[in-house]
């Protein structure tokens, strides 16, 4: 069977290397000079920064396992900050410090706080119960002695996830009636807008679980581009699919390449592929209506909010960081939080962006980052070959909506957007936890929305898929996430972030072994058939 994947990031490696593992022939085509997609990183004049993702989880390692895919990694502490407190999260001990933390911020909410928290653990409990379950050892006698209690364990705490399945601002508005806004938008801002509440509550214990690559977190997407081509699987680089002939099933690279399949797997940006899909109309009615339905659901849903991130080479010793916090820090300068700074006063920049003059856009984006909430990474205190001698290396990150990058690039104010956001961030945290950072920079420079949509050729520079503000428009999730790959085109499956929500690098390895999984499946019964 030959089977063409169709995009090298993390799901589309894992993909193709799980194919082969297999027995089937398997090709991989990539758009890109590279493999790796949003798991990246990359060296500037000696300093070591991640491109995607910032850190891993460990229990990656475990879903890599049978892939024979090894990384030599540090753990990675993670730090929680509101102005100039800062408590870590290095243990599970770390959420008890960061319910107190906010009690100290916000008085008047003790009982808002009490009710969520009281969730959080809720979300202890069921996570609890999860890596019970996937510690059971396999064998007759462990049934009785392990499975059955993990199993039973495990159903009595799975109401959570139904309980708490609504986007989370929904949830602390209706459900716990949070009075207090700014302790609200304080611990929402960390998540991309509706964002599952038992998602953003159960991530609090999956802190003290991060890790870190030696030498970047790109070097996931390198080990398994090693294995790979050590198994022998073509990798076409700068092969950009640009046709999909699903009836004769081959596709087209923008070189004029053609390529046959049994089955395509796509684990590029899912727009592109209903953009480019032809041939349906060929298939029995039925297939062509249920394809006409997904296509119209997948091309006008969105992504969620992009990222915009700045990169800062900083003439200060690592120590000065390491005195501060972890390598890994979340840091809010002001507790007052976004609140309308987003939820109305973002979408009326937008609506009337060719009306305002330069001084009101950037106003507004001054407020926004004042408020916002950073993602900070120091690789060099994970990695010591990660900087140059006494020298220090910054990755800042925060939420940023496509359309505000997309509005200033057509009204050639993008260059000036950059410039303006990098300035009010460096001034920011230069007041607050970094004193006088601003005059210890070498060098900067940031990507937007929009670089990571060039790049990637993510829609709206989406680095976690669809936006979860509305329903998605495919049948993945978490509770049938067996379903994720499938398509309405036949013999055609998909993997990676479009697939399942919420999407990370775990669900790029799910999603890639999911495929071939459910390929296996469906090749077996077209043989019972034969």
């Amino acid at each position: 069977m030959k089977v063409v994947v169709v995009g090298a990031g993390v799901s589309g490696l894992v993909a193709a290397l799980r194919a082969k593992m297999e027995g089937f022939d398997a090709v991989i085509l990539e758009k890109n000079e590279k493999c790796g997609g949003l798991v990246n990183s990359f060296y500037r004049d000696g300093y070591l920064f991640d491109g995607g993702t910032r850190a891993l989880q460990t229990f990656v390692l475990s879903l890599l396992k049978p892939l024979e895919i090894e990384m030599e990694y540090v753990k990675t502490h993670v730090s929680i900050g509101i102005e100039d407190k800062i408590v870590s999260m290095e243990t599970v001990d770390g959420i008890e410090a960061y319910r107190m933390m906010l009690e100290e911020f916000y008085p008047d909410a003790k009982g808002d706080i009490k009710k969520i928290f009281k969730d959080v653990r809720k979300m202890g409990g069921f996570l609890k119960a999860v890596n019970k379950m996937l510690s059971v050892k396999k064998g007759f006698a462990s049934f009785f002695v392990d499975f059955i209690p993990a199993i039973v364990s495990l159903f009595a705490n799975i109401y959570v996830l139904f309980k708490m399945k609504a986007p989370m601002e929904e949830y602390f508005d209706k459900k716990i009636r949070v009075k207090n806004q700014s302790l609200k938008y304080i611990i929402t801002q960390h998540f991309f807008a509706g964002t599952p509440t038992f998602f953003a509550l159960g991530y609090l214990y999956l802190y003290p679980d991060y890790m870190y690559p030696l030498g970047g977190t790109g070097k996931l997407a390198e080990k398994l581009e090693e294995k790979v081509r050590g198994c022998g699987i073509e990798v076409k680089l700068k092969s950009k699919v640009i046709k999909v002939d699903a009836f004769n099933k081959f596709v087209i690279t923008e070189s004029g390449e053609k390529f046959y399949y049994d089955k395509l797997i796509w684990a590029a940006d899912l727009k592109s592929l209903y953009k480019n899909v032809e041939g349906i109309e060929k298939f029995p009615e039925n297939v062509d209506k249920e394809f006409e339905k997904e296509k119209a659901r997948i091309l006008s849903h969105k992504g969620a909010e992009s990222i915009f991130t700045i990169y800062l080479a900083v003439d200060e010793e690592p120590e000065y960081f390491k005195r501060i916090s972890h390598s890994h820090f979340f840091y809010t300068p002001y507790r007052r939080g976004l609140g309308s700074i987003v939820k109305e006063e973002q979408g009326f920049i937008l609506n009337n962006w060719e009306k305002l003059g330069r001084k009101e856009i950037f106003d507004w984006l001054e407020r926004f980052c004042k408020f916002n909430t950073y993602e900070i990474s120091v690789p060099v205190l994970k990695d010591p070959n990660a900087a140059p001698t006494k020298k220090t290396g910054l990755i800042i990150s925060f939420l940023f909506d496509y359309a505000i990058t997309k509005k200033a690039k057509e009204t050639s104010m993008y260059e000036e957007l950059k410039e303006k956001t990098e300035s009010f961030v460096i001034d920011i945290l230069s007041q607050t936890i970094y004193k006088g950072l601003k005059d210890r920079i070498i060098f900067k420079f940031s990507a937007t929305p929009l670089t990571i949509e060039t790049l990637s050729g993510s829609s709206e520079g989406s680095v976690i898929g669809w936006s979860m503000a509305g329903e998605i428009p495919v049948r993945g999730s978490f509770l049938r996430m067996i379903e994720a790959p499938k398509t309405s085109i036949p013999d055609v499956l998909k993997v990676g972030q479009w697939t399942m929500s919420p999407a990370g690098t775990p669900t790029a390895v799910l999603t890639g072994n999911l495929a071939i999984n459910l390929l296996l499946k469906q090749n077996k019964h077209r043989k019972s058939k034969g």
